[in-house]
């Protein structure tokens, strides 16, 4: 299946994690990262279900493991979805420019589009 697509996304989400933790939180960055998985299980349902309270290795690892078992045309737009709700959310919170900003050092630098509204509360 596409392991490929499950290490990239792995290496994204602890690089995210390790940026925006000491920013947000642990707990805030937890909670954006669960909030995005909800709204991104109604397209794709066989991501791992949000788990409040569960250790950001073992959501990471669900993850993992959820995007390893796909084809890698379901696994990188699940992926892109999944970043694409981190980005709307955190943009609402922090704003476009400075999300922009964060999420391009954290990514080592690779341009990002800009973050899509999300026009669902």
């Amino acid at each position: 299946m596409c392991t490929l697509t499950a290490n990239a996304a792995l290496e994204t989400w602890r690089a995210l994690d390790t940026r925006l933790s000491p920013i947000i939180g642990p707990r805030g960055f937890a909670a954006l990262y669960q909030r995005s998985l909800q709204r991104v299980q109604a397209e794709h349902a066989w991501l791992p279900a949000p788990q409040d309270g569960a250790s950001q290795a073992d959501a990471y690892a669900a993850l993992h493991a959820a995007l390893a078992q796909q084809p890698s045309e379901r696994a990188d737009p699940a992926n892109a979805a999944l970043l694409t709700a981190f980005r709307n959310l955190l943009a609402s919170l922090i704003g476009q420019s400075l999300t922009a900003h964060i999420l391009t050092s954290a990514q080592g630098g690779q341009a990002n589009s800009p973050p899509e509204r999300d026009p669902s509360p």
